[in-house]
């Protein structure tokens, strides 16, 4: 093309989109798009309120036949795979200094020890008290203590408190551990709890405040990131509050007392509290078919043979699913 007719070139194409615009012509090619353009989500069941992304069509909601709650997939696990390692956690030694911390080598449960571990800590929780959630709740209608609070960081007792509470039907309430004093008084106030599970450096100041949490009678604690030596003062409890280990705790459940009380896929699993970013944390009542259903799409990504590095908080319901 030669240099003179290149202007006319210009020209040209300046009025064919001008032309192309006030004619509209720009809606036939935007429903070109969107008619080649592959479907993006499809109904759940027929149900137009109720949509799931087009390449999840046809996928179950529990990554196990048959199993329609938490605690049904936990003791499939303890079965399936018995005595492979389920859990393993570093031994903490201490800090090098403020900003570095020592670890040791790492001890691991088998999925039968798992098993055996929160059979015992949810029949303690009977002991205690607590008492089995019911089938359908809102947070609201929740009047009995049928709810444990965890105030802890990702630990494998975290996990097998969460295990004992629902193989006994009844739900926990999670507190970011990083939270202050007046999250964790709302939490234990807004479910009635009457057992807290958090870390040993955590109960002198749960005592401290314990007159304002009246449903509160049972401190359990663990040592996680306590090092060997370290002492850690824990002042007398009221006559009504009783302080435990979260090993003794396990030690003394009696499973042939307190056999499983399972739950039912409505049932509250968990109260998943928000972090407390955006204001007062909130308490979302999250049941055992909805964290049930969100696994099938861990199940995708995550098989038996993998090994999954536990980084966020348990508190967070992406580590609660994932894990």
């Amino acid at each position: 093309m030669s240099i003179a007719l290149f202007p006319l070139k210009i020209i040209l194409v300046t009025l064919d989109l001008f032309i192309t615009i006030i004619t509209f012509g720009w809606l036939g090619a935007i429903k070109k798009l969107f008619a080649t353009s592959p479907m993006r989500s499809i109904p759940v069941d027929g149900d137009e309120t109720h949509r799931v992304d087009a390449k999840y069509k046809g996928k179950k909601i529990t990554p196990v036949e048959g199993v329609t709650t938490l605690h049904e997939l936990a003791l499939n696990s303890f079965k399936r795979y018995g005595s492979r390692p389920a859990m393993g956690i570093r031994e903490y030694l201490g800090e090098h200094n403020k900003k570095q911390k020592k670890f040791g080598g790492v001890s691991y449960r088998t999925y039968e020890q798992l098993g055996d571990a929160s059979k015992k800590f949810g029949a303690s929780l009977r002991a205690a008290g607590l008492v089995s959630s019911p089938d359908k709740a809102t947070l609201d209608q929740l009047t009995t203590s049928c709810t444990l609070a965890i105030y802890e960081n990702t630990c494998p007792e975290w996990m097998i408190g969460a295990l004992g509470a629902w193989s006994q039907g009844m739900s926990i309430t999670t507190v970011y551990s990083t939270l202050g004093t007046d999250a964790v008084i709302d939490s234990v106030n807004d479910g009635k709890i009457r057992a807290i599970l958090c870390n040993k450096t955590s109960v002198a100041w749960l005592l401290g405040k314990i007159k304002d949490m009246p449903t509160l009678k049972h401190i359990i604690y663990t040592d996680n990131m306590i090092a060997p030596g370290q002492k850690v003062d824990i002042p007398n409890a009221p006559k009504d509050v009783t302080v435990t280990s979260f090993d003794d705790f396990v030690s003394a459940g009696d499973a042939k007392a307190f056999p499983f009380s399972p739950p039912h896929p409505d049932t509250c699993a968990v109260i998943m509290y928000t972090s407390g970013s955006t204001g007062k944390p909130k308490g979302v009542v999250v049941t055992h078919k909805n964290v049930l259903a969100t696994t099938s799409m861990v199940a995708e990504i995550v098989d038996e043979n993998d090994v999954f590095p536990a980084f966020l908080p348990l508190a967070h319901i992406f580590e609660l699913v994932a894990e």
